[in-house]
């Protein structure tokens, strides 16, 4: 066989390697950028947290601060999705909870040492538990969040028919929102599937071509 033919079978072979190098990279580092994308928004918020601690607002002035520069914060990080400012405080309490002098795996650790704040953990566990008793379901979708809110109503103004209707809208919901997720997966399983197939065939063509060379 001559050189370029050998050639050839050398760039088909390295092709093939390149390829599935190139799919288990974009993998990683999707889910990699994800998890900064998190981390940042934390950082963010916890600076805004000390900034707002310091000026000694009132817990409700505190709150409204904080909630528009969350919203800003995730805009500008250009995460859609993101999660409420109430998951994220709870991040940040387990991270104080959870620092050792040593630091450890989790990313930004060092940055929440409790030490350097004395003051901060009872102040943001204020914040977290203000916006458990006036945004209780700020942690749930929009549609779902004004459903419960419904129900809330109802009971506290003891109307039957509202919550009747608040339980069956959201009955309903819940059902979309299950078939939908279903579907996704379905999808997610083929896509992954046939990406796998790609990958097998790609890497027995390879084979074939490598030993019709040494034949």
């Amino acid at each position: 066989m001559d050189t370029y033919n050998i050639i050839l079978y050398i760039l088909i072979l390295v092709s093939i390697i390149l390829a599935i190098c190139s799919f288990i990279i974009n993998i990683k580092q999707s889910m990699f950028a994800k998890s900064d994308k998190k981390n940042e928004i934390i950082n963010k918020l916890h600076n805004v947290i000390l900034n707002v601690h310091a000026k000694k607002l009132t817990i409700e002035e505190a709150y409204r601060q904080l909630a528009l520069n969350y919203t800003q914060i995730c805009r500008d990080t250009s995460h859609s999705e993101f999660a409420s400012i109430l998951d994220t405080f709870e991040t940040i309490i387990h991270y104080y909870d959870s620092y050792t002098p040593e630091g450890g795996s989790t990313v930004s650790k060092n940055f929440f040492n409790p030490t350097d704040n004395p003051n901060i953990g009872d102040f943001i566990y204020e914040i977290r538990d203000y916006i458990k008793s006036e945004a209780p379901f700020i942690s749930v979708p929009e549609k779902e969040a004004n459903l419960l809110q419904s129900i809330k109503n109802a009971l506290d103004s003891n109307i039957k028919e509202l919550g009747n209707t608040a339980l069956i809208q959201i009955s309903e919901e819940i059902v979309n929102k299950e078939n939908l997720l279903k579907k996704k997966d379905r999808e997610i399983k083929r896509a992954t599937t046939i990406s796998i197939i790609g990958v097998i065939f790609t890497i027995i063509f390879g084979i074939i071509t490598v030993l019709q060379f040494f034949m």
